[in-house]
């Protein structure tokens, strides 16, 4: 804003190529998890590797949102 202040709370696009879901999240709500063939290393944007490990699992999701359903 012009010679103002204003804070918004927002999502920034990272440029992740795939969409992730925090395993404890997936837990708690039931989502059904399946192993991966092969664990995916996770590398954050600074280059350095995600604490919270490989990702081992994934989940197929379906998502409406505005009568668009992906």
């Amino acid at each position: 804003m012009y010679q103002t202040q204003a804070e918004q709370i927002a999502l920034v696009d990272s440029g992740a190529t795939d969409n992730f879901i925090d395993y404890r999240t997936a837990v708690r709500l039931r989502l059904g998890t399946q192993r991966l063939p092969q664990t995916r290393k996770v590398i954050n944007v600074d280059g350095t590797k995600n604490r919270g490990g490989q990702i081992t699992h994934c989940v197929h999701l379906y998502i409406q949102y505005e009568n668009k359903q992906k």
